[in-house]
């Protein structure tokens, strides 16, 4: 495709390459209103060729609908990079500079280059585009079947899905993976995590286990391992039953309790850990340690040999301190739930039994040879 002296060739189909600013502003403009109409991508492809003489693709049409992206700015541009600037636009009105602030993003874990940092800094550039946002800005239009999150609100629902992530869960690029024998806790991170992501979200049967997957940015950001503590902050203390939530999904991941009413926490993670033990004490719940367990062989009560790369690290929940976990956190996984409760009968200590977890099994659970009920 041919670009010179300002004129723009469109190829064999009809479609440009290139487009002017003004007109994609232009076509913006007439594709929101058409779709405000009622009209779909087909229809509003042809308005556009019939009006504007170009062809759009229907990529760039669902972009502009659901307002990933505008020809003004980016609307919703990655949470780490806005950090990383609002960052560097800190550092610098404390008179640090652009080498200095380059070295202190990328030590704080921003792939930030030393370029990008000064037209930063001199205004030239910014995460949401060459163009600040213009007011009012124009609510995005999500569509029925998978709208878009802006932002991350405080929820018991959301500390679940943190605390099942860090414990048992996975996050590679944009996926979130949970993937473990009990359906019971799959079934409830899967609920919680449709009502944070703002849409259903599936249940599948893989070689002996239930698996729960799903892609949110924002979210994926924030639960990458090892855990960032003061990222996790705003969101886990927000309030009492935020920390119970956190707390029961990551010791339905990490904890093990046994009939002599030894209830443990471990993890590789000892900053976490010690987060955790936090987390319980303001919960009135005492614990001991951390204490290590070095990298060995271990042989599991299979016979199975595995080799501990890392060392483990574990907290114990003091006895005394059971009947107030048992009535402030609990456990999802109801073989755990079923074993705390037996030890708390056999000591007769009175505590008032919490609710059964509202399991969602009204996902689908696939299998790769057909449908398996539960």
């Amino acid at each position: 495709m041919a670009r010179s002296e300002g004129v723009i060739e469109p190829s064999r189909r009809g479609r440009v390459r290139f487009l002017p600013h003004g007109l994609r502003k232009e076509m913006y403009e007439e594709v929101l209103r058409l779709y405000s109409q009622g009209l779909g991508y087909t229809r509003i492809i042809r308005k556009l060729r019939a009006r504007f003489g170009v062809t759009v693709s229907r990529s760039t049409i669902s972009y502009w609908v659901r307002g990933v992206r505008t020809p003004y700015y980016v609307r919703r541009p990655p949470a780490e990079r806005v950090e990383a600037y609002r960052a560097a636009l800190a550092m610098h009105a404390e008179g640090l500079g652009c080498k200095m602030i380059t070295r202190e993003l990328r030590r704080d874990g921003y792939p930030v280059g030393l370029s990008t940092v000064k037209d930063w800094v001199a205004g030239r550039s910014s995460p949401y585009g060459p163009e600040p946002p213009e007011l009012p800005i124009p609510p995005p239009r999500p569509t029925m079947n998978r709208p878009r999150i802006m932002e991350l609100v405080p929820s018991p629902e959301l500390a679940y899905v943190m605390g099942a992530v860090l414990g048992d869960g996975s996050v590679f690029s944009t996926k979130i993976t949970l993937k473990a024998k009990d359906i019971d806790f799959v079934a409830e991170f899967a609920h919680n995590l449709s009502v944070v992501l703002q849409r259903p979200v599936k249940v599948s049967r893989y070689r002996g286990f239930y698996v729960c997957q799903s892609r949110s940015k924002p979210l994926s950001g924030l639960l990458r391992k090892p855990a960032k503590i003061d990222k996790l902050r705003k969101y886990v203390e927000h309030c009492e039953r935020c920390m119970a939530a956190f707390i029961r999904s990551f010791a339905d991941s990490e904890a093990s309790f046994d009939a002599g009413g030894w209830l443990q926490i471990f993890n590789t993670d000892l900053q976490l850990l010690l987060y955790v033990k936090i987390l319980l004490a303001k919960l009135s719940i005492d614990s001991t340690g951390p204490y290590r367990r070095p990298r060995d062989v271990l042989v599991d009560r299979t016979g199975k040999v595995y080799l501990r790369r890392k060392d483990v690290y574990r907290i114990y929940i003091r006895r005394a301190s059971l009947q107030q976990y048992a009535v402030v956190v609990g456990f999802t996984i109801r073989r755990k739930q079923r074993k705390l409760e037996r030890y708390l009968r056999r000591r007769k200590c009175r505590y008032r039994q919490p609710p059964p977890p509202q399991l969602s099994y009204h996902y689908i659970i696939s299998s790769r040879y057909g449908a398996a009920g539960i």
